[in-house]
C-alpha cells in the first residue's frame, strides 16, 4: 500500500470513529430528555384565587370547560376548570408534566384530552392519565380544591 492509501484509510477510519462519536453524543442527549422524571410544580399551599364565573359563561353551564391562566395559581402555568354534572366544579393543571406541553383539549366535555407532545391521552372527567403512551412519567393531572357560590358566582381555588 501505497503512502495516499494509507493515508486515505487513516482519515476514513479516523472520520467513522468521530463520527460515530457525535452520534453517540446526540443520540444519548436525545434519548435522557424523555426520561427524565419531572413532576408538577409544588404549588404555594393554603393561598386561595377567586374566579368571577360571570365573565367566562361557558363554565356557567354544566359541562363547560375552559383553560385558563390565573396569576400565581399552578406557578403562573394555565389550569382546566371543568363545571361537574353535579354542579361542583374541577380545577386541575392543565400541562402534561411528562415535558410541560400543552394538551389539546376536545370538543366534548367528556372526552379527552392530548399531549401534543407525546400524545398522552388524560380523561377530562377526572384528570387520570389513560394511555401514557409507553412514557412511564405520564402522571395524573395535579387538581385543586374548589368552592362555589352561586349566588354571586364566584369559584374559589385553593393550592
Amino acid at each position: 500500500m501505497n503512502e495516499y492509501n494509507k493515508r486515505r484509510e487513516f482519515l476514513k477510519s479516523t472520520g467513522k470513529v468521530a463520527g460515530f462519536g457525535i452520534f453517540a453524543a446526540a443520540f444519548s442527549s436525545v434519548i435522557n430528555s424523555c426520561e427524565q422524571d419531572e413532576l408538577p410544580p409544588k404549588p404555594p399551599s393554603g393561598l386561595s384565587f377567586q374566579v368571577d364565573l360571570n365573565t367566562h359563561p361557558e363554565l356557567l353551564a354544566i359541562g363547560g370547560f375552559k383553560v385558563l391562566t390565573i396569576d400565581k395559581l399552578n406557578g403562573g402555568d394555565p389550569v382546566i376548570i371543568k363545571h361537574n354534572p353535579d354542579d361542583t366544579f374541577m380545577v386541575i393543571d392543565g400541562l402534561c408534566r411528562h415535558q410541560n406541553c400543552n394538551l389539546e383539549m376536545p370538543s366534548d366535555p367528556n372526552g379527552n384530552m392530548v399531549c401534543m407532545c407525546h400524545h398522552a391521552v388524560f380523561s377530562l372527567v377526572d384528570g387520570k392519565v389513560l394511555d401514557n403512551k409507553g412514557f412511564s412519567t405520564a402522571a395524573d393531572l395535579t387538581h385543586y380544591k374548589t368552592e362555589y357560590n352561586s349566588s354571586n358566582k364566584i369559584l374559589t381555588i385553593t393550592s
